[in-house]
């Protein structure tokens, strides 16, 4: 529901215009989680995306998915939106240009920099000079790990004291004991079909084992070609698309091990999911990873080192389950650390710029 009074409150304004393709994405579970988090810490919260609403925020309708050339002219709309609403702070979960802001913080949020990697889409030198120049107007930019923040203080060539962390997190009902205890499946992967998740290098790795896998996630064009090499193996797959929460804890549940063989994460959410239902990790070798290993344990594996994979596999699954504590990663801990590092005045965030 759109609401044009402006409160005195502090505010803040996450401007998210693209919708994922339809399927769920990493900023839109942040988003929601955030949402009410932040209102309970008495923040006035507004999104501005193609959601029709998210709880404890004021949500205005809003998309950016439009031909490349018709962005700039849609970007002024939602700078209209914006002004009119004059928050405290504006963060773009996204490449965005908005103008006009006097006074306002604001925060470019990147979640990954796959646009310098092997594996960005076509054009991705556009995105690159793009948040090269903007990271350089905007107040700070903001990802959502350290590994990230090196990739990201490297290849737009900043200073990492121009840029902050904030992790993603989990909520209440992931710290819940678990009500299934069937265990259906051996191995479980929650990530949408993308080329660079790693479906098949994992699915290689497991032929002849007969392990019991599921498979999690929306398409982005690789579901086609992942079922068709599953049965053409004969493995013994199930696919899940589009689950409640309620029924992706229960998945997890109903599951031994959790495989994690993506080329490129900023963060990996699933990582911390399946942690925080105490299932063993097997992941691949990227530096977020490590981290998080570091954070929640894990082993950590090069996914195109088969016999490599097959022992790690086969010793979590030997181990079992492995509680750990995760409170840090709580959204409404994460909402309380989000909020001291954007309205922090002291030297934990680069001095503000703001908008002219």
């Amino acid at each position: 529901m759109e609401n044009s009074g402006v409160s005195k409150r502090r505010s803040i304004c996450f401007f998210a215009p693209y919708g994922g393709r339809g399927n769920i994405s990493g900023i839109q579970v942040r988003l929601r989680m955030l949402a009410p988090n932040l209102e309970a810490l008495g923040y006035d919260v507004h999104v501005i995306g193609p959601y029709e609403e998210i709880h404890g925020a004021t949500t205005h309708y809003f998309s950016l998915d439009v031909p490349l050339l018709l962005r700039p002219f849609r970007g002024l709309a939602a700078s209209h939106i914006i002004r009119r609403l004059r928050p405290s702070v504006v963060i773009l979960e996204g490449p965005a240009v908005v103008v006009g802001l006097r006074g306002t913080k604001v925060i470019q949020m990147i979640h990954d920099s796959k646009f310098v990697t092997e594996h960005r889409r076509r054009g991705g030198w556009l995105l690159w000079f793009f948040y090269f120049v903007m990271c350089r107007v905007y107040s700070c930019i903001m990802t959502v790990s350290e590994a990230e923040k090196t990739r990201i203080a490297s290849s737009l060539r900043l200073a990492r004291d121009r840029i902050v962390v904030s992790y993603n997190g989990i909520g209440d009902d992931w710290s819940k004991l678990p009500k299934n205890l069937n265990k259906d499946f051996d191995l479980i992967y929650v990530s949408n079909f993308a080329k660079h998740k790693g479906h098949i290098r994992f699915l290689q790795s497991i032929v002849g084992l007969g392990y019991r896998v599921a498979l999690v996630g929306g398409d982005l064009g690789t579901l086609a070609q992942v079922r068709t090499f599953a049965n053409e193996y004969k493995l013994d797959v199930q696919f899940f698309h589009n689950l409640s929460e309620t029924d992706l804890i229960d998945v997890y549940d109903r599951s031994r091990v959790f495989v994690f063989p993506s080329e490129l994460e900023g963060f990996g959410i699933p990582f911390l999911e399946a942690r925080a239902r105490a299932l063993p990790v097997v992941a691949s070798d990227l530096e977020v990873f490590h981290e998080l290993a570091t954070l929640l344990g894990a082993t950590i594996v090069d996914f195109s080192d088969t016999s490599a994979v097959r022992k790690a596999i086969f010793r979590a699954l030997e181990v079992g389950p492995q509680p750990i504590e995760t409170d840090r990663f709580q959204w409404k801990n994460v909402a309380a650390d989000l909020s001291k590092i954007i309205f922090s005045e002291s030297n934990d965030m680069p001095a503000a710029r703001t908008t002219r």
